[in-house]
């Protein structure tokens, strides 16, 4: 097994593939007078690490292509030229260290295929004398990130001078926050939410029960705007909706990368609708028509010593359609209303009180 290799010498005949398909090879001290590294001289090695002599002008393309363990490379200004494919699915690659300036990084001529080399994270003006555990850095955001393109921190030891940098992520839009507090009549809901720093606008989703999908119902083009009315929905119904904001930047929209919360709604039920009541000297039955979308009705009757409805029976049933009140008395008239409420998030939502039904007991 090729675990590890001092190369005292140049690569033998011209040095193409001369170490191809070393696997096994993980660690390499190239000769300080080399000058190029040839085609697939160190192609699907097994290298983590390599240090280029300071006598290095030129990598050859697909010089360390498929090295996938390759994490980190020291770089000397003496390098001029880099091939295409040189550094080509080295998926690992992490840090460059580079012995220059990024000025002087710049004026190298690196061909296409080298992705996994110019993303990573830089670092100028590295010593490789000087321990890094001396540093002192500080640090400074000398791009900031757009919606679009990445942005980059600087960090500068204030000891040698050595820096290097990180890229930061490109900006995103913040995840929408849905406040649960939401106003409903039996025909329409209002939803709201805070508003997202920046925002454009934000879009609308409902879900759709009988799809089974969520579907846009309206997209705001004001990011001040917290707040969506939905009219023209049926009675004692449930109605789910979620929420995205988007900030538009250079004729782009950028959307949340997530939705906000699911917030669960209900339309009020239908007004109860009366029937015809029965009576006798002590008790009285009223009766009404079932609510669609109800789960339980409350019924009240009117206190005409106080002047006001008192609840005279909570109904935990939307089939229940009849309340008989007895120990009443005989020939005496008596006030009733009902009403129809739906259980949401665990809090009742009622509708609008019946019409109220008159009876007088049998004298």
């Amino acid at each position: 097994m090729l675990v590890c290799l001092h190369l005292i010498f140049f690569f033998p005949k011209n040095g193409e593939g001369a170490f191809f398909n070393c696997d096994d090879l993980v660690d390499i001290t190239l000769n300080d007078s080399l000058k190029i590294i040839k085609l697939n001289a160190f192609n699907s090695c097994g290298l983590t690490k390599v240090k280029l002599p300071d006598s290095l002008t030129i990598l050859e393309e697909r010089a360390f292509v498929y090295c996938s363990h390759l994490q980190n490379l020291i770089i000397p200004t003496s390098v001029k030229s880099i091939g295409v494919d040189a550094f080509d699915s080295c998926n690992k690659f992490t840090d460059v260290y580079y012995t220059g300036t990024k000025k002087e990084w710049d004026s190298i001529a690196i061909e296409t295929g080298n992705e996994n080399l110019t993303e990573a994270t830089f670092h100028y003006n590295y010593d490789v004398d000087i321990c890094t555990t001396s540093h002192t850095f500080t640090s400074k955001v000398t791009k900031e990130p757009t919606y679009i393109v990445k942005g980059a921190r600087t960090y500068t030891c204030s000891v040698c001078g050595y820096s290097y940098y990180d890229s930061i992520a490109t900006k995103t839009v913040p995840k929408v926050t849905v406040k649960s507090k939401y106003t409903s009549s039996t025909s329409a809901v209002r939803i709201n939410w805070k508003k997202v720093s920046g925002a454009t606008g934000y879009r609308i989703y409902r879900y759709n029960s009988k799809t089974k999908r969520w579907i846009e119902v309206k997209t705001i083009n004001n990011g001040s705007t917290t707040t969506y009315k939905q009219t023209g929905l049926k009675a004692g119904t449930t109605y789910k909706y979620r929420i995205k904001a988007y900030v538009n930047y250079c004729g782009i929209d950028f959307w949340s990368t997530s939705f906000s919360s699911t917030i669960k709604t209900t339309t009020k039920p239908a007004q109860v609708t009366m029937k015809t009541a029965s009576k006798t000297k002590t008790a009285v039955r009223i009766n009404w028509k079932k609510v669609t979308g109800a789960n339980g009705y409350q019924v009240q009757r009117y206190n005409s010593s106080t002047k006001k409805w008192v609840t005279v029976k909570t109904i935990k049933s939307g089939s229940t359609l009849t309340y008989k009140q007895t120990g009443l008395k005989k020939g005496t008239a008596y006030k009733y209303r009902v009403r129809a409420y739906r259980v949401i998030n665990g809090k009742k939502v009622y509708g609008t009180w019946s019409k109220t039904k008159k009876v007088t007991t049998k004298s």
